[in-house]
């Protein structure tokens, strides 16, 4: 119609010319006009071609730099995570922003993902290829079977849409320090609690992935070196003198510096040292109760486990002194920095004052919370990275409830002695194994080193229960991290779940207000002047059932370490796979299809 019409117009024009010119031109007009719109549609096709390459280059590259999936198999990576849909999408954006007119259905697009590997099935590349019609409309209609069909289907040349993944290992000699968490739902089977549903306790699958990947980081590259801070509230570690038992006395420690109200007595710093043992019930604050107390310990526990009679105690091991004959009435303590008699005054005159930073302990799980932190002096650099940051005191769970860090380390000492209420039985079967027992505890810190066997020591090493408090690990951590002396510094962090409630405040205050990860970075390309560190990265693990992110995935995302540096585990061989991303780096290629 639109041609008959254009005849009609021009045959008016050309009413006052002579027959002979007018007749002919009507004739050829339209074979000029089906010329005019083969060269406009045509260009038409071509430019809309062109965006379509470009659409797909730029929809493949992301999908490859956004691909969280990359060390699956591609079907597992499909069904399981749901990739291909996700893919699909990204790639459906991109051609909806370059042809904003044209209209893709499900049917129109693909994205394929292939892994490519070596003989030895090492993982050397990940092929992304996608495809994808476009139907497009000619401006000018066909007319007499002359001209282009209504729709007309064209695809990006063979050059587009297809990238290819190189993986390379990261030869840069690199510090990595796993924090890791061994509160008591680490024990629990990483499928949640259904009988019929396992998939493995996941404290297991964790030093399982973390000891197997130290095989290959330390005995790749003797540079590297790993180190292992586990922590439920607190970070238990291993002293250098043995304890009654005779095995290495264990201690519990923690990174934070206190407000001067709740550091200092009487302009005097508080000794955790003398503290640790003492019981804040409101019964034993007199000299003497507290004395009793005290002494109980090595009455019920210490003397029948280790076959001692008091005055054994008293002569041989003078962990005793009688104090009167008559009414057979003793006194106890072999530690000579925590002796209630060698200190009385001490105890008399800072108990009560004391008392209140137990109450806060109390309340918050930790001596180190959000009411007594100095958050300005613990976020300085010459103290968060230095050792002289780090409180230790011997581990001492006999009051639980009543202690100073009554919810510290819990768990940490062999056999785990938990309350002064506990039964004779419970207390001689909790004991029997910790005083046979002189090897480690059930978990502690790992300075650290190039030494394999070392590091699968972890695998020995149980579960201490309780709360969870990622702050104390995080914090304890920095003082073990910057010891390294490599130019690549990398923190990771392992935990199924989010912190305690009294915990989980400090957390959130050291993230939200004071940016802590932030000041982790930059300090710690700054600190050693020496031995220049020159990267440095913090990734967060959650060990989840059917790998969901969750509330506590996503904080640590927005708030530490970045989109690209949060994952989620749902068993050992995801969890190895994200270790063996860590490890390496990524450098992203175009290739020809031709190529492949």
């Amino acid at each position: 119609m639109k041609i008959k019409y254009a005849v009609y117009f021009f045959l008016l024009v050309f009413r006052r010319e002579s027959g002979a010119m007018a007749l002919p031109f009507a004739i050829m007009f339209p074979i000029l006009l089906m010329f005019f719109s083969f060269a406009l549609d045509g260009a038409h096709f071509q430019s809309n071609r062109a965006r379509l390459a470009d659409a797909m280059n730029q929809g493949v590259l992301a999908i490859a730099i956004n691909d969280r999936c990359d060390y699956v198999a591609d079907k597992e990576c499909a069904v399981k995570h749901g990739n291909k849909e996700a893919n699909e999408k990204v790639l459906r954006d991109y051609l909806n922003y370059y042809l904003p007119y044209v209209t893709f259905t499900d049917n129109d697009l693909d994205v394929i993902v292939s892994l490519n590997r070596d003989n030895s099935e090492k993982l050397t590349s990940i092929d992304y290829n996608a495809s994808g019609i476009a139907t497009l409309h000619p401006i000018f209609k066909k007319y007499n079977e002359v001209g282009f069909n209504d729709d007309i289907h064209i695809r990006a040349d063979s050059s587009a849409g297809t990238v290819r993944k190189s993986i390379e290992h990261k030869n840069i000699p690199t510090d990595f320090v796993f924090i890791v968490d061994v509160s008591g739902s680490m024990g629990f089977d990483i499928n949640g609690s259904k009988p019929d549903v396992k998939g493995g306790i996941k404290y297991d699958i964790l030093k399982d992935a973390v000891v197997d990947f130290s095989q290959i980081i330390l005995n790749g590259n003797e540079k590297n070196t790993i180190g292992i801070v586990p922590f439920n509230t607190g970070v238990p570690v291993i002293l250098s003198k043995n304890d009654l038992f005779g095995g290495k006395e264990i201690g519990c420690s923690f990174v934070g510096k206190l407000k001067k109200e709740y550091a200092k007595v009487s302009n005097k710093n508080i000794d955790f040292n003398f503290w640790y043992n003492k019981n804040f019930n409101e019964n034993n604050k007199s000299f003497d109760q507290q004395d009793k107390v005290i002494t109980s310990y090595y009455k019920s526990v210490v003397s029948p486990f280790l076959g001692l009679t008091m005055e054994q105690m008293v002569n041989d091991k003078k962990w005793c002194t009688e104090i009167s004959k008559i009414n057979g009435s003793y006194s106890c303590d072999a530690d000579p920095r925590a002796n209630l008699r060698a200190h009385h005054e001490e105890f008399t005159l800072h108990y009560n004052n004391v008392k209140k930073l137990y109450t806060l302990a109390k309340r918050y799980f930790n001596v180190v919370n959000v009411d007594t932190i100095d958050f300005d002096e613990t976020l300085k650099d010459d103290y968060l990275f230095s050792d002289k940051s780090v409180t230790t005191y011997p581990y001492f769970s006999y009051y639980r409830e009543d202690g100073m860090f009554n919810e510290m380390c819990n768990g940490s000492v062999r056999g785990g002695v938990k309350s002064i209420s506990e039964s004779d039985v419970e207390k001689k079967t909790n004991f029997s194994q910790y005083s046979r027992n002189t090897g480690p505890p059930y978990s502690y810190l790992i300075e650290l080193t190039s030494n394999a066997d070392i590091i699968s020591q972890f695998k020995k090493m149980s579960i201490l229960g309780a709360s969870t408090d990622s702050s104390s690990g995080l914090l304890r951590s920095l003082p073990v991290i910057a010891k390294g002396n490599n130019p690549k510094k990398v923190i990771i962090m392992v935990t199924d779940g989010e912190d305690s409630g009294g915990p989980k405040e400090l957390t959130t205050a050291l993230h939200k207000e004071y940016h802590i990860c932030k000041r982790i970075k930059e300090g710690l390309l700054n600190h050693n002047k020496i031995h220049k560190t020159v990267a440095v990265d913090i990734f967060f693990i959650s060990l989840a059932k059917n790998g969901t992110d969750d509330d506590n995935v996503k904080f640590w995302r927005e708030f530490c370490v970045g989109d690209d540096n949060a994952f989620v585990a749902s068993d050992y061989l995801s969890l190895v796979n994200i270790l063996a991303k860590i490890s390496k780096k990524e450098k992203i290629n175009f290739i020809d299809k031709s190529g492949f």
